[in-house]
């Protein structure tokens, strides 16, 4: 998947928390490459899943990318 689609995903959600985020809450989107690898899906994965400011993820860009952080992030 290119960077291009990923910037698209980005700035949809970017609009969505524009529109309809609570009021008072301050929310940072940060976009993570996960390479179109598995292995390095699974290494970025980790490190979100241990981070207890993270409330949501969104993406990969392919499902044997999610295929194999979805363990991992569930």
């Amino acid at each position: 998947m290119s960077a291009l689609h990923g910037a698209g995903v980005a700035a949809a959600v970017e609009k969505a928390l524009a529109d309809a985020a609570p009021s008072g809450w301050v929310v940072e989107v940060e976009r993570v490459s996960d390479g179109a690898d598995r292995s390095e899906a699974a290494e970025v994965a980790e490190g979100i899943a241990g981070d207890d400011d993270v409330i949501a993820v969104i993406g990969g860009l392919s499902a044997e990318v999610v295929r194999a952080v979805q363990p991992i992030l569930d």
